[in-house]
């Protein structure tokens, strides 16, 4: 069976872990956050130190995640990836977005490792549908991940990510005209071509994404 791994992107209450469920039903294998491969993970960050520390140990992780999908026979699906570490450092707007994005780019340059997955697919909602679904939560989100500016910022970093980061596929689902089961069909039926995509290439869009914000 052809190796094929996924991403599923998108700001919380965007209908990720609906959809991820679905796809582990139907015998995708599941790699979830990387918080939940750290057994120490500290808590959120509430400054620019603490910000610093959590991103010290994401980059290692995630390599571990792309390892991990690229190791399988069949679809691996991991649950967010760097794109989304890289988006909520910028929301949460404490000044370390560029050096963050500067560890990534010596990550690469050290390790190889481009964190590049087959396809990400994106679930888009609206503001006002993050609010609705997070009053039904069984564990309400605060504003730190539902804010309307966090979402916000959000929004714009994967909007510039995706218009720089061309070695990378895309595919934008919105989730509210879209039922779960439609979403997962649509990834499900998915035919993506595998590319090859040199390290001088991720280094290059890295350093450019840098540039932009």
């Amino acid at each position: 069976m052809e190796n094929r791994f996924y991403v599923i992107e998108g700001t919380s209450c965007a209908g990720k872990t609906s959809v991820i469920r679905m796809l582990e039903n139907a015998g995708n294998k599941i790699i979830p956050e990387n918080s939940t491969l750290y057994e120490d993970f500290p808590p959120l960050p509430t400054n620019f130190q603490e910000s610093r520390r959590n991103e010290g140990i994401i980059l290692p992780i995630e390599n571990q995640r792309c390892e991990m999908a690229r190791s399988f026979d069949g679809i691996a699906v991991l649950d967010r990836m760097i794109a989304s570490s890289l988006a909520i450092s910028y929301a949460w707007n404490y000044g370390t977005i560029n050096l963050f994005i500067d560890d990534v780019i010596k990550y690469i340059k050290d390790t190889g490792q481009t964190f590049i997955s087959d396809c990400c697919f994106h679930l888009k909602v609206d503001y006002d549908s993050i609010v609705e679904r997070n009053k039904i939560r069984k564990n309400f989100l605060g504003p730190r991940w539902v804010g309307k500016e966090v979402i916000s910022r959000q929004n714009y970093f994967y909007d510039v990510y995706k218009d720089i980061m061309v070695s990378e596929k895309w595919v934008d689902i919105n989730s509210v005209d879209n039922t779960t089961n439609q979403i997962f069909d649509i990834i499900e039926n998915s035919k993506v071509m595998k590319k090859s995509v040199s390290i001088e290439q991720r280094v290059e869009e890295f350093i450019r994404l840098n540039e932009k914000l």
